[in-house]
């Protein structure tokens, strides 16, 4: 599966109000200097959108909750233009992912003394799988993140309890 990359910054293809087009067409007809320069067009893609709210055009991206419609279709052919789609991990990908966090926490579990260790163990565990996920969205992985902290977080607790049960 394949997920669009929207860009971090805000409106980050070029717009121009029709009015501003369609005025320096004019303007370049009649001889005078335009407001936009048709040289701002050349060997592009040009969408043609609407973005005022009550045109009903507005969608909600990761980037902005309400952006218009258009800024998604550009960003569908920036993506496929510069191949920056982010693949998904598959399902044996995310379960490997989650194991090795698993492992990690339950082995320091068990072998870590004080209550006091574990807590901060268990904060570290969670803390490098977040950090890790960041890690691999910023190289155009996505990794199913609830399955990593849900798993992880519920093998902490049973391998909590099952050091009490033992030394109890």
């Amino acid at each position: 599966k394949l997920a669009l990359r929207f860009s971090a910054i805000n409106n980050s293809f070029p717009r121009y109000s029709f009015a501003a087009v369609y005025s320096s067409l004019n303007r370049l007809e009649q001889g005078i200097t335009p407001q936009i320069s048709p040289l701002e067009f050349r060997d592009s893609f040009v969408f043609v959108g609407m973005s005022a709210p009550g045109l009903l055009d507005l969608r909600p991206t990761p980037i902005n909750p309400k952006a218009p419609g258009v800024e998604v279709n550009a960003t569908t052919l920036d993506n496929l233009l510069n191949n920056k789609f982010i693949s998904e991990f598959s399902h044996l990908q995310n379960w490997l992912f989650a194991t090795v966090f698993i492992i990690c926490s339950s082995m320091a579990i068990f072998f870590s003394s004080s209550a006091s260790l574990q807590i901060l163990l268990c904060l570290l565990s969670i803390s490098a799988i977040i950090l890790s996920s960041f890690a691999f969205v910023l190289s155009g992985l996505w990794v199913q993140l609830v399955v990593a902290l849900l798993t992880n977080f519920i093998c902490m607790l049973l391998s909590v309890a099952e050091q009490y049960r033992l030394e109890g």
